[in-house]
């Protein structure tokens, strides 16, 4: 038996199915021929990894 807060959702997620509810402007068929997608998200991943060990040994010294 499922518990927490999904057995509580609705089985679909339209209050106003007379609404439309598509985001303003989304593209279904975008692709991202630059590439500049990828290079971003790939510096994000890369950024914060690289500041996990300091967020450790900050957490490490702050706690005793």
């Amino acid at each position: 038996m499922a518990g927490g807060i999904f057995a509580r959702m609705a089985d679909t997620p339209d209050d106003n199915p007379e609404e439309d509810n598509d985001m303003a402007g989304h593209d279904e068929n975008f692709k991202d021929d630059s590439g500049l997608l990828a290079v971003f998200l790939g510096l994000a991943v890369l950024l914060g990894m690289s500041a996990l060990p300091a967020t450790i040994g900050w957490v490490q010294l702050a706690t005793g």
